[in-house]
């Protein structure tokens, strides 16, 4: 991995040093938020939208700023702050933003020249205070280059309740047409061209740079603040006419043969470029070869997934953890390098092959999975979930404890290979692992730290770490007292409102007292302090027998209470 790893670093280098870089200020108005934050951060696809890796500094008066070296080229972002606590809700189709695959990010293009971005405010590209203002807009297109027969040229969209016929353009002459379209409101709109109540339309694949993708269809995007022009463009393009973009075709192919492809299909997706699962269908074109065709300009580099159907939280995506062509740091995706000229990607799903050959996968082995609970509150369902365990189900691999011990296993058949998993407690309170401490067992990917194990050929029965830990339960150090009214008396005998405990010494003094119904879940938790007497609200509880046990870091002790 390490080999693999700096051969990636290297590309990487290759990469940076064949494009020219620049300084790109970023500012951000904080004035209009109203929810608390600590610090604030610029996350986007320049930096693997990372929420910590490159934080602002507060200019005061509510400016927030940082200027980083960006190599050229177009991307996405938005501010955020503490780790993702909190992001920016942006709105489709304004000016400083961009649509792409259902998600609305800012965008800027870093093309050879320091860039000061404007100091807008949170959720929005106008500055705090103020605000989009309705106007009337000029639209022009030229349709020199359209070659079918045509009467009249229309404007249609969200302005017009996307009408063919009530806003008509002006022939101007040499194809140029022309026509204003009066007060419309402030802020974001779609359009397109058409032509003779839409006997004929613009149509355009999502990728062209003045258009947005909302609901499934690609139209030209605007946003009013005042009175404005449209640029002129070609018709059913973003360029004026004659214009030549280098770009360039894409196709990825993948190798699905050892799969059960799944009803909706299989999707390209991810990478801040192609949008969610089933944003981006490939065809299938037989022989279990699936196949995709994107253009994009010259020097496109993208992250990128492949998916076996629609999952809109990416449990369906392959599995590449611990293999060479998945990066660890951006969830485990491909990369694909800039791209100079038509490109073909072959690859076989949830392998690191570069053609269309896949391997055939072992047989399953036979894998127990353990966890210790006994330092672990409200017990009574233990589960282990993973990606390719149960899809992150969290609660459909139920754990049992056998032997009353406290430690739950399950055994799941798992061919070999490496996997990510957690253990959740209760099927919603999943383990919060910290990669600073649980750095053995864990692997972290953004913002999610689980824990990994590669799976031999042979059937494994892994360790009963401790929940949330990945060291096992520190119990042996623990001298269990014979007699422990002789560490503390409990009283009312029964009891009823409340429990009392009268501790005879200060062996306990910063232990844990912990309440056990006979089924063995804890009712009750309370951490001690130096006090000698303490007195539990029990009046919650129902009537029955409890066990009261009070753990020091060397002593154990354990009696049995009833409640009336």
């Amino acid at each position: 991995m390490k080999k693999n790893y700096l051969i990636f670093l290297l590309l990487s280098c290759i990469a940076s040093f064949s494009y020219g870089q620049s300084d790109v200020t970023f500012q951000v108005d904080m004035t209009d938020y109203t929810t608390s934050f600590t610090t604030v951060y610029v996350s986007g696809t320049f930096n693997s939208w990372s929420g910590d890796g490159n934080p602002l500094t507060d200019m005061g008066n509510g400016i927030w700023a940082t200027t980083l070296p960006i190599v050229d080229g177009t991307y996405e972002f938005k501010f955020t702050h503490d780790n993702w606590t909190g992001q920016e809700a942006l709105t489709v189709g304004d000016p400083c933003t961009a649509t792409i695959g259902g998600y609305t990010n800012r965008q800027i293009t870093v093309a050879g020249a320091p860039l000061v971005l404007p100091v807008n405010c949170w959720d929005a590209c106008y500055a705090c205070g103020g605000g989009p203002a309705a106007g009337d807009v000029t639209f022009s297109v030229d349709m020199s280059e359209y070659a079918l027969t045509f009467g009249t040229v229309y404007v249609s969209g969200t302005i017009n309740g996307w009408s063919g016929t009530s806003n008509p353009l002006t022939d101007m002459g040499n194809g140029l047409w022309e026509g204003t379209v009066a007060a419309i409101p402030a802020g974001a709109h779609q359009f397109k061209f058409t032509m003779d109540d839409w006997a004929a339309q613009e149509t355009f694949t999502g990728a062209e740079a003045c258009v947005v993708t909302i609901g499934g269809y690609s139209n030209r995007d605007l946003f009013v603040n005042g009175n404005d022009s449209y640029a002129v463009t070609c018709f059913n393009s973003c360029d004026p006419c004659g214009v030549v973009v280098d770009s360039v075709n894409i196709t990825f192919k993948v190798n699905m043969s050892l799969e059960t492809v799944d009803p909706a299909g299989v999707f390209i997706a991810g990478g801040g470029n192609f949008g969610n699962p089933g944003d981006y269908p490939m065809t299938d074109i037989g022989g279990g070869i699936y196949e995709l065709t994107v253009r994009r300009p010259e020097g496109f580099s993208s992250f990128y997934t492949i998916t076996n159907g629609a999952c809109p939280n990416y449990s369906c995506k392959e599995s590449l953890v611990g293999l060479s062509c998945g990066d660890p740091a951006n969830f485990n995706d491909r990369f694909l390098m800039p791209v100079a000229a038509d490109t073909t990607l072959q690859h076989c799903f949830a392998q690191c092959t570069e053609d269309l050959s896949c391997t055939p996968p072992a047989m399953p082995v036979n894998v127990v999975f353990q966890v210790d609970m006994s330092q672990t509150s409200n017990n009574d369902t233990v589960y282990v979930t993973g990606g390719a365990l149960d899809n992150w189900c969290g609660s459909c691999l139920l754990m049992t404890d056998p032997d009353g011990d406290m430690v739950y296993t399950d055994t799941v058949a798992l061919v070999p290979g490496t996997y990510e998993f957690k253990f959740n407690n209760g099927g919603t309170a999943e383990e919060m692992l910290d990669p600073s401490i649980d750095s053995l067992c864990t692997l972290t990917t953004g913002s999610f730290t689980n824990r990994i194990v590669t799976i031999g050929m042979t059937d494994t029965t892994l360790p009963a770490f401790c929940f949330e830990s990945c060291d096992e339960c520190v119990m042996s150090n623990l001298v269990t007292i014979d007699n422990p009214e002789d560490r503390f008396t409990v009283f009312p005998v029964p009891s009823d409102d409340y429990v009392s405990v009268l501790f005879n010494g200060d062996e306990f003094h910063n232990g844990m007292l912990s309440l056990y119904n006979v089924a063995g879940q804890t009712v009750k938790e309370i951490q001690l302090n130096t006090d000698n007497n303490v007195s539990i609200d029990v009046n919650d509880l129902p009537a029955g027998m409890y066990l009261m046990t009070i753990l020091s870091d060397t002593e154990m002790a354990t009696q049995k209470i009833l409640i009336k």
